[in-house]
């Protein structure tokens, strides 16, 4: 598999969820912000990965869900568990596409 950066298969799985599977824009405006959440993270705490996405792991799974677990929305407030599960949905969602679709292990 060629080596694309994070944003660049996130953009295409937006593009096949709007393509080939027809989802509304509101789901895809959603995912769209949920990954782009999950690439700003990988970005920050490990740079290598965001290059190299064959590198993740359940590890940086874990610490994801801790960083949104303590992250504050516009009020100054924890973001709810319901919303952090809707990131969680929108990274696997992204994953099972990339094994799917470019044979990622």
């Amino acid at each position: 598999m060629k080596k694309n950066s994070l944003d660049e298969l996130i953009t295409e799985f937006l593009e096949y969820l709007e393509i080939e599977r027809n989802v509304s824009p509101l789901t895809l405006r959603n995912y769209h912000h949920y990954l782009k959440r999950w690439s700003g993270f990988v970005r920050e705490h490990s740079p290598n990965l965001f290059k190299d996405v064959t590198k993740i792991n359940l590890e940086n799974i874990r610490k994801f869900r801790l960083y949104l677990s303590r992250l504050l929305d516009k009020k100054k407030e924890p973001i709810k568990p319901i919303t952090q599960s809707y990131h969680i949905i929108a990274v696997r969602a992204f994953f099972r596409f990339l094994i799917k679709q470019k044979d990622i292990k």
